[in-house]
């Protein structure tokens, strides 16, 4: 079978909503891939290669189907079961298109204690590696390393001293 390049949007490993803020974590990146297809009922089955060589499958069907076997293959629904051949087409049919399986994990379903700990070792990683880079300008205006205004700079240390005497965060 021949195989053309598909697009697999991005996957959720949780989605929902915290003191009415979105929250979402990404499980696995935009994906464009050389895949072969398979006509199946309404739909698609993609079998594709990751760059290490492991071998997936996808459906992409246009139905819900009407049972999902446990750790079964993923399943992608698309408005007519066809694949995405574009990341323009994912965004003209980014409403009507969402993974089946697998699902996004609730946030309600989330040990916030070890998410605290995956949040605070993220927060570790950055230390002494982040800065405010400020634009330097030519005697004539025009910029010579571009960055951030002056009064950008000084807004966003403004926000740290807010987060660093009200709540207690510690910086980067």
């Amino acid at each position: 079978m021949p195989s053309q390049k598909i697009f697999l949007p991005p996957q959720w490993a949780i989605q929902g909503r915290i003191e009415k803020n979105p929250l979402s974590q990404m499980s696995r990146a935009v994906l464009e891939v050389e895949a072969t297809l398979q006509p199946v009922k309404n739909g698609h089955l993609c079998v594709w290669s990751d760059t290490a060589g492991q071998e997936h499958q996808t459906f992409i069907l246009s139905k819900k189907p009407a049972s999902i076997p446990p750790g079964g293959p993923e399943i992608l629904l698309t408005p007519d079961g066809n694949p995405l051949t574009s990341e323009v087409e994912w965004e003209i049919h980014r409403s009507k298109t969402r993974w089946v399986y697998p699902m996004p994990g609730l946030i309600s379903e989330v040990d916030m204690g070890a998410m605290h700990g995956v949040a605070e070792s993220v927060l570790a990683s950055w230390q002494g590696l982040f800065s405010f880079e400020e634009e330097q300008t030519h005697a004539n205006g025009t910029t010579k390393k571009p960055g951030l205004r002056p009064a950008q700079v000084g807004a966003l240390h403004a926000i740290l001293a807010h987060w660093t005497m009200v709540l207690g965060f510690d910086g980067l």
